[in-house]
């Protein structure tokens, strides 16, 4: 009972840290999400903007 319990503990932290790095993937990608939307409205205001001089 006591090898069983110790080899599902250590299942788990080994679930645990090879799924560990996902949320931070999933936190840089949001970055980098939010870097493209804030680079796509400065071009589209560009664009309005040079579209406006013609």
């Amino acid at each position: 009972m006591e090898n069983n319990l110790q080899s599902i503990t250590q299942e788990l932290l080994d679930i645990r840290h090879k799924y560990a790095g996902i949320d931070e993937g999933f936190a840089e990608l949001e970055q980098m999400l939010a870097a493209m939307e804030e680079r796509m409205s400065s071009l589209e205001n560009r664009v309005s903007f040079l579209n406006l001089r013609d």
